[in-house]
């Protein structure tokens, strides 16, 4: 980077342009193995400088590390109670089907259709149960 004064005046006049130069820093991220290898020697050989960005260079990646399993394991849960809750509407759903063929049957459902789309079948199927029925309830009712 060359360096010139920069006065007012030079700053005023557009004949002379000034620019400057940027250089980026790039922070390379190294491992603690990469570390211990890049120095070629022991842990036990290390000073206590070395050892101490070692150690700093371990617990980022064991922080890393266990960031992406919790990850991983939430992800996990909230698929198998996705797919509990699909299994249960399904079943849901089904029983419907059974108590009320008359009115349902020309409702498709499957065990791959995803949770919502379940979940509109079922608000379906009860509306379709409770129009069709409500007449009877209210006859019973009223004997």
């Amino acid at each position: 980077m060359s360096e010139e004064n920069i006065s007012l005046e030079s700053l005023k006049n557009p004949e002379k342009s000034v620019s400057f130069e940027v250089e980026e820093v790039h922070e390379i991220e190294e491992t603690h193995l990469e570390y211990k290898k890049r120095l070629n020697k022991k842990v036990s050989d290390f000073t206590d400088e070395e050892k101490a960005h070692y150690n700093k260079l371990a617990g980022r990646n064991k922080r890393k590390n266990d960031k992406v399993e919790e990850i991983n394991k939430k992800n996990e849960e909230e698929d198998r109670l996705e797919n509990e809750k699909k299994v249960n509407m399904y079943n849901q759903l089904f029983v419907l089907k059974q108590k009320f063929p008359d009115n349902t049957g020309e409702i498709h459902i499957d065990k791959d259709m995803s949770l919502k789309v379940l979940e509109e079948k079922k608000s379906l199927i009860l509306q379709i149960i409770t129009t069709k029925n409500s007449e009877n309830v209210v006859f019973e009712t009223l004997l």
